[in-house]
């Protein structure tokens, strides 16, 4: 059975694209719409989604994630809902997950 293939041209070898197709999908990444959060396994991106909100907010101060309910009862002044927090102010703050991007640290 003769598979299709690719010949590389500057080193002539020889590649089945079925094997260079399996290295593209094993590169690849998925990123979250809502925080920007990067993940290279599927599943574990799927899970994330599930508790992932477009409504999250992330405090300021203490670097905590909650629900925008949790974080407010009135739906005009909003505080940190950790005890051991006292932020306070949407845009103070308490700011939306749209307005953070991830990022690794190098040591």
């Amino acid at each position: 059975m003769n598979l299709p293939f690719i010949i590389d041209s500057t080193t002539g070898e020889r590649t089945d694209i079925y094997k260079e197709f399996d290295l593209r999908v094993l590169r690849m990444t998925y990123t979250c719409r809502n925080c920007k959060r990067t993940f290279t396994n599927e599943l574990q991106y799927e899970l994330h989604r599930d508790t992932c909100s477009a409504e999250a907010l992330i405090c300021k101060r203490c670097g905590g994630r909650f629900s925008e309910r949790r974080a407010t009862r009135d739906g005009w002044y909003y505080t940190c809902p950790n005890d051991d927090c006292d932020g306070a102010g949407r845009g103070d703050d308490l700011h939306s997950v749209h307005d953070f991007s991830i990022e690794t640290r190098v040591k």
